[in-house]
């Protein structure tokens, strides 16, 4: 079992070479796909609108933008696919519509969406665009900090609180768990507050015949902290979170994990909602 299909969301260019290269690592086996996918964002006026001489200057200010924009994600893609290595096949789709929530409807018939974060300050930086992917695509994303994967993912580390997003998390995950060497749970003080426990989650890796450890760690200090370098400190490449096991509302107020991830994330993550 593996990860087959992948989707790479194409905001421009750049955007392309990186997280290609990530989803080649994750995916393994015969049959790979990955489909790069760029959706055309084109401002349509108000119908009571139509026929202002301002707005139709601005329509079609943004339509040859994007014109523009799309033609050089065809260039990008055209010339990164030469190098893929055989056996991995790649396609392009083109779209009109909402980005982001159209980028997320699409990865629902892929098995993971692949995205390379472009650092903090540049394009795609804004959380609300990996929260759609992770709410409204109902596939896991993969995302990887701006050096990307480093081809590590033999070795996996989970986030578990025994809430429902964790559990979540870790079934989509399957595919990756079973081909790792290793898999540490990592949880931090009391994990069971009438939750299955870490130890609980480890047992069930042993009747699938996968390798896991538990990894118990204070709760003093940042969760994120405390979860990353856990993962780091133990060898392992990929950190799985179930993503917003708090309210959002309260998330958003706080300043949570998921966000904090979300917005500049240490290490490679797979998150599932």
């Amino acid at each position: 079992m593996a990860f087959k299909s992948a989707l790479v969301p194409a905001l421009d260019a750049a955007s392309i070479a990186g997280s290609l290269q990530d989803a080649g690592e994750l995916l393994s086996g015969t049959g790979r796909f990955i489909r790069v996918h760029h959706v055309s964002d084109v401002y349509k006026p108000p119908a009571s609108l139509v026929g202002a001489v301002e707005v139709a200057a601005i329509a079609n200010a943004q339509r040859e933008g994007a014109q523009k924009l799309e033609g050089d994600i065809r260039q990008a893609f055209k010339e990164i696919s030469r190098t893929m290595e055989p056996g991995l096949e790649v396609g392009l789709t083109v779209e009109e519509g909402e980005m982001p929530r159209a980028a997320a409807i699409a990865a629902r018939t892929s098995d993971v969406t692949v995205f390379r974060h472009r650092g903090e300050g540049k394009a795609a930086f804004d959380p609300s665009f990996f929260e759609a992917l992770v709410f409204h695509s109902g596939r896991p994303l993969f995302l990887t900090p701006e050096a990307g994967s480093a081809g590590n993912l033999d070795h996996v580390a989970i986030g578990w609180n025994g809430s429902l997003q964790a559990a979540r998390a870790v079934s989509t995950a399957m595919p990756m768990l079973q081909n790792a060497k290793s898999v540490s749970v990592v949880t931090i003080g009391d994990d069971r507050r009438g939750r299955p426990g870490a130890e609980d989650l480890v047992a069930q890796f042993t009747r699938c015949d996968i390798s896991a450890k538990v990894i118990r760690r204070e709760d003093k200090g940042r969760t994120s902290d405390i979860l990353t370098n856990a993962a780091l400190e133990n060898g392992c490449g990929v950190l799985v979170l179930g993503a917003f096991s708090q309210s959002r509302l309260r998330e958003v107020v706080l300043g949570g994990v998921t966000r904090k991830m979300l917005m500049a994330p240490p290490m490679p993550l797979l998150i599932a909602h």
